[in-house]
């Protein structure tokens, strides 16, 4: 079963693959958009920060219909 989490990085909402990255400051991780993007102090509790459009097409796509 797929596991996919949200995670602030870079000032956008990145989703990611939980079963392949584990997350601690400072970590480059890869995300659904393709992009590898680097979590910082700077980015903790920000939850209210955009969210990255392709990743969000990307899990929708990925989850499928509710």
């Amino acid at each position: 079963m797929q596991r996919y989490l949200w995670q602030q990085a870079e000032g956008l909402r990145h989703a990611y693959d939980a079963h392949r990255t584990r997350l601690d400051l400072g970590v480059t991780f890869p995300t659904l958009c393709g992009a590898e993007v680097t979590t910082s102090r700077e980015d903790v509790g920000k939850w209210l920060r955009p969210t990255c459009p392709t990743c969000d097409r990307e899990i929708r796509t990925r989850l499928g219909p509710a």
